[in-house]
């Protein structure tokens, strides 16, 4: 019968190599799984930071056009109506100037203000822009 001895030895080797092969690999993983968990909790305070800087700017907004009238300024404020401002293609800063007036004064998500926009067309600009329409959708 053959010694067997040489060949259990080299297994056992074997199978401590492995050991230290996995806990190897084992550690690595950790290290990696901590940048990782840095990197995405560093994102999160990076998404707070901008959504805490998103509702300041619309509570500023709510209270510079007088937000549900809390009563802490000094003069009433009253409903106005604003009419959007009609475009024929003249004056176009002037024009463009007086529809984001309009946006801001109303809270315009920007999803609707081309429609809003387009529909307040005139004259030569409606087939112009009826031809981008259909030529290159801006939706």
């Amino acid at each position: 019968m053959a010694d067997t001895t040489p060949v259990i030895k080299e297994l056992q080797e074997n199978i401590q190599r492995n050991a230290d092969s996995i806990d190897s690999i084992q550690a690595e993983m950790q290290r990696e799984f901590r940048r990782a968990e840095a990197a995405n909790a560093e994102r999160f305070n990076l998404m707070h930071e901008a959504l805490d800087a998103l509702m300041q700017k619309k509570t500023t907004t709510e209270s510079y056009h007088g937000g549900l009238n809390s009563g802490r300024s000094s003069f009433q404020v009253r409903s106005v109506k604003l009419d959007f401002p009609r475009f024929d293609g003249k004056e176009v800063l002037n024009w463009i100037f007086k529809a984001e007036q309009f946006f801001e004064y109303h809270n315009t998500p920007d999803e609707d203000r081309l429609m809003i926009s387009s529909v307040h067309l005139d004259q030569d600009v409606v087939p112009w822009f009826q031809m981008i329409q259909r030529s290159h959708p801006f939706r």
